[in-house]
Order: structure tokens, then sequence, then C-alpha cells
């Protein structure tokens, strides 16, 4: 734990170096070595402040794309979508992404572990890599257009 704390203390120091910036009321041709240089720390944005690019970013890196299969298609009569998601993802970065992406609040979202099937190449036995799949239930009387991309 020690070499972690290190590591972070140095992360922390790097990005104080990083926001050093000029103060913006002095102009550039009236940048002497006489002029006061002011820090600006930045804080961190609350999730609330976010804005609709980073929100983006975050959907992008959450959810890998929509499954279109047969049960997907009777499950989207019944308002419920399925997607392949992220490993590390949970409920709540699927419903952000979900908000972000396609501008619909889910009622739930429930993530199911997909084991990766059993394959075999000539002599060769192998295994596909595990998923994750969410499938994320909307209100009735809304859809989402998963169709459009694939």
């Amino acid at each position: 734990m020690g070499i972690l704390k290190h590591l972070k203390k140095q992360s922390e120091n790097k990005i104080q170096e990083e926001t050093k910036v000029v103060d913006p009321t002095i102009v550039s041709s009236q940048i002497t070595e006489e002029a006061p240089v002011v820090e600006k720390t930045t804080v961190s944005k609350s999730k609330s402040s976010r804005s609709k690019k980073e929100m983006k970013i975050i959907s992008d890196a959450v959810i890998i794309r929509p499954l279109v299969t047969e049960k997907a298609s009777f499950l989207a009569s019944q308002s419920q979508y399925l997607f392949e998601v992220k490993l590390e993802a949970n409920r709540i970065q699927v419903y952000k992404s979900i908000i972000a992406l396609y501008g619909v609040k889910p009622v739930s979202v429930n993530i199911v572990n997909m084991k990766g099937k059993r394959v075999r190449f000539g002599r060769t036995n192998g295994r596909r890599k595990d998923w994750k799949k969410a499938i994320v239930t909307i209100p009735k009387g809304k859809t989402i257009d998963v169709y459009e991309g694939v």
C-alpha cells in the first residue's frame, strides 16, 4: 500500500504542475518577466456539472455495442434492450450511459456475466473471452433506435 500512496502523490504533483495558468486578463503582448503568474487549481467537477461531451466519452467507454439477436428483438417489443458492456461496468455506469447516448431514463438495469464458450480449432481446444450483458428496461411508450448504427 505504501507504494500505491507514493504513486498517488506523484500523480497529484503532476496534476498541480499542469494546472498553472497565466491570468487571462493579461494580454499576451503585455506579458513580461515582471508580470504576475496566477496559479489556478482545478477542482474536480461534480457529476451534475459534466458537459455533454464528457458524458459521451463516459458512455462510449461503458457500452460496447447493442446486441442484435432474435431474443433481443423480442425483448425490444417489451421495452427491454440488450447491450454488451465492459467487464468493469456496473449498473450505475450503464444507467448514466443510456441517458447520455439515447436520452431515455431507464426504469431498471440488470447485468449478467456471460462465460465464454468453449471452442476448438483443429486439435487445439480454447475458450472465447468472458463478457458482460446489460438488460435495460425503459418506460412503456418510449423506444430506443438501436438498429441504426449496426
